[in-house]
């Protein structure tokens, strides 16, 4: 009977995302890292995330661009940093 129930939730595919999002975040530097982890992974905005980080809005902006270039050029293009 349990066999019919469909899974609403694919464990091992989480698992997997979420293993292969903390190796991407190993390419980035801590404070880049803090960045995405608050804007991206928590859903802060700029401005929310910056106060929370103690650091201004332009510099979070900044920091946050260079993640996410360095992310594409390292998983989207394969190239090393």
């Amino acid at each position: 009977m349990l066999d019919a129930i469909p899974a609403l939730v694919d464990v091992p595919g989480e698992a997997e995302g979420m293993v292969f999002v903390q190796e991407a975040l190993l390419l980035l530097t801590p404070q880049e890292q803090r960045v995405v982890q608050a804007t991206i992974l928590d859903g802060f905005t700029e401005r929310e995330a910056a106060k929370k980080l103690g650091i201004s809005q332009p510099v979070l902006h900044r920091a946050k661009e260079r993640a996410l270039n360095k992310l594409r050029k390292a998983l989207v293009l394969n190239e090393s940093i």
